[in-house]
């Protein structure tokens, strides 16, 4: 598979995407499914949740 970069363009669009998971961004159904998720997973392993958002930039 031939790899290409993005352009200065594209790059500022894709990280304009809003995250539908972040509720500081607005509200959005996918938040409630994250929520169930989160929530099961706290009370199936007994632990803390902590919630980290990084940069939506990732190597590859």
């Amino acid at each position: 598979m031939k790899m290409s970069k993005l352009s200065l363009d594209a790059l500022r669009r894709a990280l304009n995407i809003r995250d539908l998971s972040n509720s500081a961004e607005g509200h959005h159904a996918m938040q409630l499914i994250v929520d169930e998720i989160v929530q099961s997973l706290q009370k199936t392993w007994a632990c803390d949740v902590k919630i980290h958002r990084e940069s939506p930039i990732v190597s590859m």
